[in-house]
Formats: structure tokens, sequence, C-alpha cells
């Protein structure tokens, strides 16, 4: 399978995932507990892991806690895909979007 036809596959495949419903959402948050976004379908997850501050990315990514969520979803691939991505750089984030 190509990588453009693959790419199709999983924009059409994530469209009809789960819509999460209030207090479901992923809660991007800083470590202080400052709330900074908020995704309830994958596709805002990925584009609030896009621009919501560093310092939240590191919080959530070396906590674990993109795992259970991303499962929640339907994205299990996704979560193994993720499982083990730590650090304390911009390279995490480009990690978890490459990943994800």
């Amino acid at each position: 399978m190509s990588r453009l036809n693959r790419l199709v596959e999983i924009k059409t495949t994530r469209e009809k995932k789960k819509i999460c419903g209030p207090g479901q959402e992923f809660v991007f948050k800083l470590p202080s507990g400052q709330e900074v976004g908020r995704a309830k379908d994958i596709v805002e997850f990925i584009d609030r892991l896009k621009s919501v501050p560093l310092q939240s990315v590191l919080y959530h990514a070396n906590s674990g806690h993109f795992i259970g969520w991303l499962e929640f979803v339907g994205e299990s691939g996704a979560a193994v895909r993720i499982k083990g991505v730590k650090g304390d750089s911009e390279e995490v984030r480009k990690t978890l979007l490459a990943r994800i």
C-alpha cells in the first residue's frame, strides 16, 4: 500500500472514530493544573497537540496520560506506538505527532 493510500485510509478511519461527550474529552493541562486545551476526538487531539504549550505535552507524555485516552477513543494502535515516548524537548511533540 502506498503512503498516500495509507494516509487516506487513516483519515477515513479516523473520521468514523468516537467523539467524546462532556467529561470524556482529553484535557490538556500544565503541571500546575491550569487547563490549556480540550479535544473531543482524535482530529482535535492532534490539532491541540500541535498547539498547546510544550510544558503541557511533556507533562502528559512523561506521565503516560495520552495512552488511556487514545485507547478509549479507539486509537489503540496509536497508543501502542507512543508508549515510551518521553523526554524534555520539542522532539517529544514531533515524535508523538509522527507516531499518532
